[in-house]
């Protein structure tokens, strides 16, 4: 399995950027309300280093069978042009993706991309979806 998923940061409470993790382990910030960066999306400053550095090589699996996590394709990910084109790279491969996709607007937010097609998690099923996509890859 490889891939990355994103989280929050948060100062006293207050929500003050994100973070970008790898499944490999490796850390970074992908935005930051302090941060001087030219790319902007709401209050944030998109670190597009650390997308190019960490989310793009985490979306190349050596296995052919691995399992690809992106959590997410959002506005502030698709900042990066290489991150664009390596989701589309990985969502025509065989590799089974499991992806999270804002569910308005966003770039591939009209339509699923590649050939899958998407479910749509609410709190109360979230649970048992993921049980049922483990279960449906591992048996």
């Amino acid at each position: 399995m490889t891939g990355f998923f994103t989280g929050g940061l948060r100062d006293r409470g207050r929500r003050v950027g994100f973070s970008i993790t790898t499944l490999c382990g490796k850390q970074g910030v992908l935005a930051h309300a302090s941060s001087k960066s030219p790319v902007r999306v709401g209050k944030y400053g998109v670190n597009v280093e650390a997308i190019d550095q960490m989310a793009v090589p985490s979306l190349s699996a050596s296995n052919p069978s691995a399992i690809v996590v992106i959590d997410e394709i959002g506005t502030m990910e698709c900042a990066s042009q290489r991150f664009r084109e390596a989701v589309l790279k990985v969502l025509d491969s065989e590799h089974p993706v499991i992806g999270s996709v804002a569910q308005r607007g966003g770039p591939f937010g009209h339509q699923p991309a590649g050939g899958g097609g998407r479910v749509a998690l609410t709190a109360e099923k979230r649970s048992r979806t993921w049980a049922k996509l483990w279960h449906d890859r591992l048996c």
